[in-house]
């Protein structure tokens, strides 16, 4: 089931829920609207007006962090990823040295070995803690003289003690309450540039947002896939049609 089509559902399943079974699934519930409602990480891009060059051919690809392993995981994410649309693609870590922050003239000379018309950089801006509470509601008959019963199907337990069901003897039986959850998690920003390798100059620039980033291959791939796919949208990129 796709995210979009849970999206859907879940505003529509949570008032049939009774209390118990509501308060239950609460936290998923919350946590599908909170992450697998998110369509793309992709949230702000800008392309320079500037540039008329043509699409990129050969991309260098950097990861900025001093996690060494997270670094090249990412790096060999996204090498794959622009390897698969016929993009040609080299990790940083080939040619930049893990052990200092490089200057001007390594950046310059790993650009050139590595014969690269463009170089993708990504770095981490922002990492918050997030909390949001939601209400579920939940509903509970109370029947004079009889058990209390929670749930929409209440009429089918009711019956023998208050027949017939009319308006008049169900109106102020019934009431709602809301039983609050708790959702705490990580938002993750990441800023991703693509520069022009000949003079430098910063041709496109996106951030994409990540919830609990705990999976440094998987967030690589989405940020990549909307990256990529951006960039294909901008003209920067040649990418096949779908």
């Amino acid at each position: 089931m796709g995210s979009k089509l849970l999206c859907r559902i879940v505003p529509l399943l949570a008032p049939a829920l009774a209390p118990s079974l509501a308060s239950w699934l609460a936290p998923l519930l919350a946590t599908l609207l909170v992450v697998g409602c998110a369509i793309s990480p992709l949230k702000t891009s800008w392309r320079s007006p500037e540039y008329a060059g043509p699409t990129f051919k050969k991309v260098l690809v950097v990861g900025i962090s001093e996690d060494q392993a997270n670094r090249r995981v990412f790096e060999d994410v996204f090498v794959s990823r622009l390897g698969a649309r016929g993009i040609e693609a080299i990790p940083g870590y080939r040619y930049l040295s893990e052990a200092s922050r490089p200057d001007m003239d390594v950046l310059k000379k790993a650009v050139r070995e590595a014969g690269a018309d463009a170089v993708v950089t990504t770095r981490l801006i922002r990492l918050e803690e997030e909390t949001r509470v939601y209400s579920t509601p939940g509903y509970m008959r109370v029947t004079p003289g009889g058990p209390y019963v929670y749930g929409p199907y209440h009429w089918a337990y009711h019956w023998p003690y208050r027949w017939p069901y009319t308006f008049y003897n169900y109106y102020g039986s019934v009431f709602t309450y809301y039983q609050p959850t708790v959702v705490q998690y990580q938002v993750a920003t990441i800023e991703t540039s693509l520069f022009e390798a000949g003079n430098g100059s910063l041709v496109w620039a996106g951030t994409t947002q990540f919830f609990d980033p705990d999976d440094v291959k998987e967030l690589s791939e989405q940020l990549a896939d909307a990256v990529i796919a951006n960039l294909g949208e901008a003209g920067l990129l040649l990418l096949p049609k779908p």
